[in-house]
């Protein structure tokens, strides 16, 4: 009987990692539909588009901002191991009435944090903190090309396809 229950146990350990790692999978993966966009880019962090990729947007995973759930009109990125970058150019973020544009979205996928920035010394200092300096922006239109390109033949994406 003590086996029994042994073996039990493995067994469910099993399925628990096989079922982990396959929807960990799928969140890497997606098939567009329609005018529904999405680009995966750390579990549970995506940026996303409704309107075919004019109006990109992304949900604060953390809701470290008090009163924000979201950042919109992205237009530029950079994504190292610990941190997405995001900078907006349209609307941005308005904050007590104030529009700031152009402004940026720092996540921290270590501390699990979001920071607005507001000004471009802001974001300069904060890349210098971050030791990110050398780290270029790139056009989120160029890297959705990109993403939307390495499409496999079922028409999935699939994030860690894209250099």
């Amino acid at each position: 009987m003590h086996r029994f229950k042994i073996i039990s146990v493995v067994l469910l350990l099993l399925l628990f990692i096989i079922l982990t790692n396959c929807r960990n999978k799928n969140f890497y993966s997606y098939n567009m539909k329609s005018d529904y966009y999405r680009l995966p880019i750390y579990n549970p962090i995506e940026i996303l588009s409704y309107d075919g990729g004019s109006h990109w947007f992304i949900k604060l995973p953390y809701k470290t901002i008090l009163g924000y759930s979201e950042f919109n009109y992205i237009k530029e990125l950079v994504l190292t191991d610990s941190v997405l970058v995001l900078k907006s150019n349209d609307l941005g973020f308005t904050y007590e009435g104030k529009n700031y544009c152009p402004s940026w979205l720092i996540i921290n996928f270590k501390n699990k944090t979001e920071k607005i920035l507001l000004s471009q010394q802001e974001f300069e200092k904060e890349m210098q903190n971050l030791k990110l300096n050398s780290f270029k922006l790139k056009n989120i239109d160029t890297l959705f090309k990109e993403f939307d390109s390495k499409k496999d033949e079922k028409g999935e994406w699939h994030l860690d396809k894209i250099n």
